[in-house]
């Protein structure tokens, strides 16, 4: 009679920090990551004026303010020194802003300094048509698309 026994033991190696995980928006991507946060916006009513923020975790994310792209605006200004938050707005005498059809309304890069989960969101404060009324958010469609880069 002969017996035999045998064990197998599975060690995980420690995860080194260019491997831990953030999950931003959904999506995972690895520490030391840069992205791309993009906002589209499609309205069939044209626009002379808009305020918008874009809020995310300066814990977890760093923005690349050199990076921001809001070239579909006409009068555009950007904020981007605040904590936590890129502020940006579009300014003209006439309602010029058409985007009738789906047009990139601001994007801007991040590197992923933490492994947690974080949301970037993007946030309207007005949006004002040609008689400098406010539009109201029935009337356009924000989609938000994320890109390692």
């Amino acid at each position: 009679n002969s017996s035999s026994s045998s064990s197998s033991t599975t060690v995980t190696p420690p995860t080194l920090d260019g491997d831990a995980k953030a999950t931003i928006n959904g999506s995972s991507y690895k520490v030391g990551d840069k992205i791309r946060v993009s906002y589209y916006l499609q309205s069939p009513v044209k626009f002379c004026g808009i305020q918008c923020s874009v809020n995310y975790n300066s814990e977890v994310l760093k923005a690349d303010t050199s990076a921001v792209v809001m070239d579909n605006l006409a009068g555009a200004m950007c904020n981007p020194a605040l904590d936590n938050e890129i502020r940006f707005l579009s300014s003209a005498a006439t309602a010029v802003n058409d985007f009738s059809k789906e047009k990139l309304l601001f994007s801007c890069e991040f590197e992923v300094l933490a492994a947690t989960t974080s949301d970037v969101t993007i946030n309207v404060s007005d949006i004002l048509d040609n008689d400098i009324q406010g539009i109201p958010s029935d009337k356009y469609t924000i989609t938000a698309k994320i890109e390692k880069v």
